[in-house]
């Protein structure tokens, strides 16, 4: 006696847009975009094609993208904030260097 078995497809995952604890405790800017829906879908893309932060292969080191970051800053380009291509993927070091220095320069 022979039992057929369907196996149906699984669906696929949903992305969720929840941030980690540790994130959550952190400062915002106080305008709410980077809780935004929109934000969060872009950061999540931005992050599966463009894993690797491009500071470190810079300097031959493989590290993952922690930080979607605005590579022309938000402030002075909101235009350019939901732009694909105004964003860089980096490690939380690098990305804490780059702040330093656009806060130095302010």
């Amino acid at each position: 006696m022979y039992i057929c078995l369907t196996i149906m497809p699984l669906r696929p995952p949903k992305i969720a847009f929840r941030l980690p604890k540790k994130q959550l405790t952190k400062s915002w800017s106080g305008d709410g975009f980077y809780q935004s829906i929109a934000w969060r879908k872009l950061a999540a893309y931005h992050k599966n094609i463009d894993p690797l932060c491009r500071e470190c292969l810079k300097i031959g080191k493989t590290k993952t993208t922690d930080v979607s970051d605005h590579i022309l800053p938000r402030e002075q380009h909101p235009h350019l904030e939901l732009e694909l291509f105004n964003l860089q993927g980096l490690c939380y070091h690098h990305h804490a260097v780059k702040s330093g220095k656009e806060k130095k320069n302010k």
